[in-house]
């Protein structure tokens, strides 16, 4: 599955609302004219943009950044609220642009806004959340109406299409369910709910990425599935009406705005590699060679070669960025050069050094304490019988190389070690489910992200009996998160993940004194 559909699968959550009751209550009032003051003081005096947290308990919080009028997940300022007042966290806003915030205990919310926007988000844990202030509807509209009502619909019907269709027919379905946004959206702003730039802001919003992901999944399951090949005369002519579709949101791409959205760089990738496959060999061969970057990127990401500069050094620096968040060292210096040279000034260009230097400290650390299972574990009986793990009561992370959510959730690891030092005879133990051909992947990852503790990659044997034991033969979702007693019994099937610390901690409370 390409990154774009598994994002989709992925990232589609729905948010709760709730009234704040009981004793927290005249806390939160506090909080709203606080933060009501605040709006007046800098609405008079500014249009930057400020959002005011408050939460009835301490939390620490990611709100992604915005790079050059470029949206990043990659990028984050950290935030830390505690119960005993209000955090204003206020910036300069271009426009309007995508805030993504992520809050240690699970929760997240994600939704745009606007220059000069000034909102009051009350967090109260496990997803649940109060918004006040001047865009209240539209944030509200944004995370419920239109992700619960407009896009999962549609995301659903994509995925259940049947591949035998026509191309023409999938248009359709785009256009039918565009237009119910449209209808939907043109209605709340003449009841002046919404404004006509927050409109706009959905409409090329779903306009593009409906268009895009459309294409994608067309395109693997009936241009590319050879239990549907189509004939070359039918692939010519859908090929046209691809290209002819593409033209039409070829204005938002020349703007450069997609990428202010949070799948702009998958909507580019698509967009350029479909104009790149109407070159012919030679016109591709002539941009690979004059490239030497392109040696770096994925195979799905070779359309960059006819980008724009003033797009591909965005593009590439978000590259760049994925590689150092996930580990990855080939090809960096290639592209970190190149970006130098064609934008010397540019804003990724500090963000990308601290990476950089980030990934290389990593490299560069005490291995001591990351340490290797050598026996053959066929079970997680088995785990019992290594000399090390005697009398010792297990946690035991199941992740793998390509697992995007399993390397989100080791940057909380500190926090997890801390955790685990508070118990008697529990170790960390680390197994990947990584096929062989990524051993070696698989190694340089456990030391790129300092995984310390005990690490082994599991064969088709304990693969299996984890299949089993966990899922029901279902098949292993990861990350995930078990414990094992003394006798490798299961005492938790399924812990919550580290980026829940608090319920985490519960959880292990139950079997310690």
């Amino acid at each position: 599955m390409n990154y774009i559909l598994a994002f989709l699968r992925n990232n589609l959550k729905s948010i709760s609302y709730g009234i704040s009751i009981g004793r927290n209550r005249l806390k939160i009032i506090y909080f709203t004219i606080i933060g009501g003051l605040f709006f007046c003081i800098s609405g008079a005096l500014s249009q930057n943009t400020a959002i005011v947290f408050n939460t009835k308990e301490n939390v620490t919080f990611d709100i992604g950044k915005e790079i050059d009028n470029t949206f990043s997940l990659r990028l984050t300022n950290q935030i830390n609220v505690d119960a005993t007042g209000s955090y204003i966290y206020n910036w300069d806003v271009h426009d309007f642009q995508f805030v993504d915030c992520s809050f240690y205990d699970g929760g997240s919310i994600f939704f745009p806004i606007k220059q000069g926007s000034h909102l009051t988000i009350t967090y109260k844990g496990d997803n649940q959340i109060e918004i006040s202030g001047t865009d209240k509807a539209e944030v509200e509209f944004y995370i419920g109406n239109y992700k619960k009502g407009i896009i999962q619909p549609f995301i659903g019907s994509l995925f259940s299409f049947p591949p035998e269709s026509s191309f023409e027919a999938l248009s359709l379905l785009i256009e039918e369910h565009y237009s119910i946004l449209s209808n939907t959206l043109d209605s709340l702003v003449s009841e002046n709910t919404i404004s006509p730039k927050f409109s706009d802001i959905l409409k090329n919003e779903f306009h593009t990425i409906a268009t895009c992901v459309g294409i994608e999944i067309y395109r693997t399951r009936y241009l590319e599935n050879a239990a549907t090949k189509v004939n070359e005369q039918d692939s010519i002519k859908v090929e046209g009406i691809i290209n002819g579709i593409l033209d039409e949101i070829s204005p938002i791409i020349d703007s450069g705005d997609i990428l202010k959205y949070n799948l702009g760089r998958s909507s580019l990738a698509v967009f350029y590699n479909n104009k790149y496959r109407c070159l012919n060999e030679k016109e591709k061969e002539k941009l690979f060679l004059r490239n030497k970057w392109a040696n770096s990127l994925e195979a799905n990401r070779l359309g960059y070669l006819i980008a724009p500069e003033e797009v591909l050094y965005k593009l590439l620096s978000l590259e760049l960025l994925d590689n150092y968040a996930n580990g990855v060292t080939k090809g960096n210096s290639a592209l970190f050069s190149y970006i130098s040279e064609i934008r010397p000034q540019n804003a990724f260009l500090p963000y990308l050094k601290e990476k950089q230097n980030e990934l290389l400290a990593s490299i560069n650390t005490d291995y001591s304490e990351i340490k290797y299972v050598e026996s053959v574990i066929n079970t997680l009986e088995d785990l019992n019988k290594v000399d090390y793990f005697d009398q010792k009561i297990l946690y035991i992370d199941l992740w793998a190389t390509w697992c995007g959510p399993c390397i989100v959730e080791f940057k909380h690891k500190d926090k997890l070690h801390e955790l685990l030092q508070h118990y008697k005879d529990i170790i960390p133990v680390y197994i990947s489910l990584d096929e062989d051909k990524n051993d070696i992947i698989w190694s340089e990852k456990t030391k790129v992200f300092n995984l310390k503790g005990y690490h082994l990659r599991a064969n088709k044997e304990l693969t299996t009996d984890i299949n089993e034991k966990l899922f029901g033969g279902r098949g292993i979702g990861v990350p995930h998160y078990i414990l094992l007693d003394k006798d490798g019994n299961i005492l938790e099937k399924n812990l919550s993940r580290p980026s829940k610390i608090d319920k985490l901690k519960q959880e292990l409370d139950k079997h310690f004194d």
